[in-house]
């Protein structure tokens, strides 16, 4: 797979715009209105994917966009 560049304050992944790739549970959560415990919640379920970086689970950007479009299908 191709190798993504970090961002150089936090370790984690970002495009070669600086533009942060994965997220924690809480700030996923915060971009759904949601709580982190609702996040853990859908990983678990199989809903949400997610990756682990440095060993912390995080949701990809990619990933949460394309979730809240399948529940705009719905």
């Amino acid at each position: 797979g191709q190798v993504r560049p970090f961002l150089a304050d936090s370790g984690l992944p970002a495009d070669d715009a600086g533009v942060l790739l994965a997220l924690t549970y809480e700030e996923a959560g915060r971009r759904l209105g949601k709580s982190a415990r609702t996040v853990r919640r859908l990983v678990a379920d199989g809903r949400l994917p997610r990756v682990v970086v440095g060993g912390t689970p995080r949701i990809r950007v990619a990933d949460l966009a394309a979730y809240t479009e399948r529940l705009e299908a719905c």
